[in-house]
């Protein structure tokens, strides 16, 4: 076996466990489609990110995790089934040769905009339901946040 050789089969068996390790629930077209629209989207903005208000500079930053995504979710989808098969039968194995980085989901840090969570600020939802792609920019938007929540331990603070 050639260098070349080697090496094909070690990203073959490496992407088939990454791919084995998205959950089953999880579909990669949906994912590649929406990314796809999101990264568009991303490219139509000209603004200058250091100009940009607080919440308008995190909103621009999650959005910009679909260019991991997408890239991610290009690279797991072509793994041919039988690869799949036998990265399924002998994951133990690979187990201990391979980086940790082959055994865990590939989208798992990218869960906030794959499963649309997060912490919206107060009064985003009605502004979003008229405006679902954009930030609305208002004098004085991003300079003041609200006060974040302080967990309590017996009706104390901490």
């Amino acid at each position: 076996m050639t260098l070349e050789q080697f090496v094909g089969l070690y990203l073959a068996l490496g992407t088939a466990l990454y791919r084995d390790s998205v959950p089953a629930e999880r579909e990669i077209e949906p994912i590649l489609d929406r990314g796809k629209k999101a990264i568009a989207e991303l490219k139509k903005d000209h603004r200058i990110f250091s100009t940009l208000p607080e919440d308008q500079a995190y909103f621009l930053q999650e959005q910009s995790g679909w260019v991991a995504v997408v890239d991610r979710a290009r690279r797991v989808r072509p793994v041919h089934p039988a690869n799949l098969a036998l990265v399924r039968q002998h994951r133990e194995r690979l187990a201990v040769g391979m980086p940790a980085e082959f055994l865990r989901n590939p989208f798992l840090e990218f869960t906030t905009i794959l499963d649309e969570r997060g912490v919206a600020f107060p009064g985003t939802a009605r502004r979003r339901a008229r405006r679902p792609h954009r930030l609305v920019a208002r004098p004085g938007a991003g300079r003041r946040l609200p006060r974040p929540i302080k967990m309590l331990r017996n009706g104390n603070e901490w």
